[in-house]
């Protein structure tokens, strides 16, 4: 144990005197939280009347209304947009529980504005729909005039009467971002299974949703402050001016890191997942600082959750670092109304300053210098050499 001891003491006698060949990294942490939604496309169908000039709610004992030739039948059914700016179309049928001669027909239906055009089965309404904003369809349903009997073979017979007659209107609707009808074209909404799918929205009633005004996003930066020490972070949120996002919206945004230290310092980051969602996996995120891409790939990839380097930095040098979030246009309506959190987290690293060289030093300087480190290697070695000399007399 003894000989044990002595090695150990000549050898920190000698590091305590390298000391100033030591360096420990000084490191700075924050974070932030982000928030991401994806939105949602959503409308409303209800049916009115017209009363003395008012429009009323059409209800059911209104549809079970007795009906004569050449009647003119109030109908307007009314469609609301609920969630984000669409384009709307709908389809009408006509159905009557006995077949006739003259059936109702899209021919005995009025009142459709200009802002709507015929094309295959449906009609198209070419304005955009805003959110919270409605449109009717049609207002009038005309019974043909010459329902009635008609005399055959010296009897009088029915042909019409004592006939039930629905008309049944269903309406789609499709996002206007990132989507441009062609109202030239013979389906404007392109081929159904090609180029868009209808799908029931799977969202009820119960959601909030508030309109989105964009506006010039608050500017971001990570700074290194030196005489603290710190890591400071001037928003809470730096997609703050991210709207909620839709299929094939790509959102970019920019933030900078600074460094306000007097040495080097070197920036990275990770994310955490905090609120797990499909929809990550789905958003894809592009990190690029200069023409260097950083990172490319799903938000919750595992590669961001250990650190990935920014930047390195001089004393009062900035960089800027581009981010782009890319959701497919495939994206469906099972990640409508998604909400996911994420949290950003920076960090840097006090670079290490290169040794410099020691200049030959003459008379007091180098007795001063070369001196001390010749006696820590001399103690050093006198302890080597005592330890095995007593090996050597055990022996």
């Amino acid at each position: 144990m003894r000989h044990k001891k002595l090695w150990m003491t000549a050898g920190i006698a000698v590091l305590a005197l390298a000391g100033t060949g030591i360096w420990a990294l000084a490191a700075a942490e924050t974070s932030v939280t982000n928030t991401l939604s994806t939105s949602v496309v959503d409308i409303g169908l209800e049916n009115y009347r017209s009363v003395d000039g008012k429009e009323v709610e059409f209800t059911d004992k209104d549809r079970k209304i007795m009906v004569m030739p050449g009647m003119r039948v109030s109908q307007i059914p009314k469609m609301t947009n609920k969630a984000e700016d669409c384009y709307v179309r709908a389809g009408i049928a006509i159905d009557g529980k006995k077949e006739v001669e003259r059936p109702l027909s899209l021919e005995d239906i009025s009142g459709f504005s200009e802002a709507w055009v015929k094309k295959g089965e449906y009609y198209y309404y070419k304005d955009i729909l805003k959110t919270g904003e409605c449109v009717p369809l049609f207002d009038t349903v005309t019974i043909p005039s010459e329902w009635g009997t008609r005399h055959e073979e010296g009897s009088v017979k029915d042909h019409y009467t004592l006939n039930d007659w629905e008309v049944t209107v269903r309406v789609d609707a499709i996002q206007a971002a990132n989507f441009t009808p062609d109202f030239e074209s013979g389906t404007p909404w392109g081929v159904e299974g090609e180029n868009h799918i209808i799908q029931k929205c799977i969202q009820e009633d119960g959601y909030e949703f508030n309109v989105y005004q964009k506006g010039v996003p608050p500017e971001f930066t990570v700074v290194y402050e030196g005489g603290s020490e710190k890591l400071i972070t001037s928003q809470e949120d730096f997609f703050a001016g991210i709207p909620r996002l839709l299929p094939g919206d790509r959102e970019e945004g920019t933030f900078t890191m600074k460094n306000d230290g007097e040495r080097k310092q070197t920036f990275y980051f990770r994310t955490e997942i905090l609120e797990e969602q499909d929809i990550l996996e789905q958003i894809i995120l592009t990190i690029q600082t200069g023409e260097r891409t950083i990172y490319e790939g799903p938000l919750n990839a595992r590669e961001l959750q250990g650190y990935v380097t920014l930047c390195s930095l001089e004393k009062g040098e900035n960089q800027e670092v581009r981010f782009r979030l890319t959701v497919p246009k495939e994206l469906d309506n099972r990640y409508t109304l998604n909400n996911c959190k994420v949290k950003w987290l920076f960090r840097t690293e006090e670079e290490p300053q290169p040794q410099k060289a020691v200049p030959v030093k003459t008379g007091d300087a180098l007795f001063k210098t070369v001196v001390p480190w010749a006696a820590a290697l001399t103690a050093a070695g006198a302890a080597v050499l005592l330890v095995r000399r007593k090996r050597g007399k055990r022996c």
